[in-house]
């Protein structure tokens, strides 16, 4: 595994980096109120920056590229309460922006392009707002679609990450500070909540700075992992089975229903930022305040490990019995 390094042209924090699908752009957000866009060379040894974008009046916490079938589109969520949302080939340009938000947008994403054009943006005043353009001809028309509300008096993060199963209803991971639930779409005629909590990833002390699933390649569950302030990068586990639920002044009854439970924690000694799946799910990546990247693989005999810590001027590090596993075999 090698490094290749550019210099950024932004001139404050940065806080969110992300690929494009193909791997062949890169997008950096940052609290100097722009988005630089890059350019992977042919070669991939060098990255030329192709644009800068401005839209917000505010620190841009999150940025999420679209699946390439809509086209080359880039959504941003900023401390200023609005979701832009840029299109364009050799350069990006301004194409909408959705202003919905009472409340800075700290987490944006793109859905799994089987469920349509769809963004999800989640902001600190514990909503996230699902938006649709139904006519990917006209892209600066979107609408809102859906809603959900947690229940808090002020979050400090808020995150939110799309499950790609086209097998499977539609399901939304969410983090409100310390709080981790995974909602899914209901299709039940008269449903009062058109998102329902179905699980709720539990073991968490602190912040939630970061959630995602794993892409969806032939599992019979879903993966979700989060980076923490407590200093921990969780695995969950979520799985349909039979459940036992009860209602108040009611006896209890089975039925299947969606179960989350804690597969593997590791313990670091710094502020997780943020984590990230490869193509596969095989692998898992965190980024820590510390300035190292460590990387996780899931074994032959299906138990999580971490396996390199990569340092800013190193080429990697390798970890062997040191590394701190907690957790049980995939059932």
């Amino acid at each position: 595994m090698t490094h290749l390094r550019f210099t950024s042209t932004h001139t404050d924090y940065l806080h969110d980096i992300v690929y494009n699908w193909g791997g062949t752009l890169l997008a950096t957000a940052s609290s100097d109120h722009t988005i630089s866009v890059w350019r992977r060379s042919t070669s991939g040894v060098e990255w030329t920056p192709l644009c800068v974008l401005r839209a917000h009046n505010g620190p841009i916490h999150s940025l999420s590229f679209a699946h390439p079938s809509f086209g080359n589109l880039l959504a941003s969520g900023s401390s200023d309460r609005a979701v832009s949302i840029f299109a364009g080939d050799e350069s990006f340009r301004l194409i909408v922006r959705l202003v919905d938000s009472n409340d800075s947008v700290t987490s944006v994403a793109f859905s799994p392009p089987h469920l349509g054009l769809k963004l999800a943006a989640a902001c600190l005043s514990g909503h996230v707002r699902v938006y649709e353009s139904r006519d990917v001809i006209n892209l600066s028309d979107w609408s809102l679609t859906d809603s959900l509300s947690i229940e808090c008096d002020k979050l400090t993060c808020a995150n939110v990450s799309w499950c790609g199963n086209l097998f499977i209803q539609p399901l939304l991971a969410v983090s409100a500070d310390s709080s981790l639930s995974v909602y899914a779409y209901s299709t039940k005629p008269n449903a009062r909540n058109v998102w329902q909590a179905i699980a709720s990833c539990v073991g968490h002390s602190n912040y939630i700075h970061s959630i995602e699933f794993a892409p969806s390649v032939g599992r019979s569950y879903e993966l979700v992992a989060s980076g923490c302030a407590d200093q921990r990068v969780r695995l969950f586990k979520l799985s349909q089975g039979v459940i036992e639920t009860q209602k108040k002044n009611q006896s209890s009854k089975t039925e299947i229903g969606w179960q989350a439970s804690c597969i593997a924690s590791f313990a670091l000694e710094s502020i997780v930022l943020k984590v990230s799946f490869n193509v596969s799910g095989s692998m898992l990546a965190s980024t820590a305040d510390d300035g190292l990247t460590r990387i996780y693989t899931c074994t032959d005999d299906q138990q999580w490990k971490q396996i390199k810590t990569l340092a800013e001027n190193e080429s990697e590090e390798v970890v062997g019995n040191e590394t701190d596993w907690i957790g049980d075999e995939f059932g």
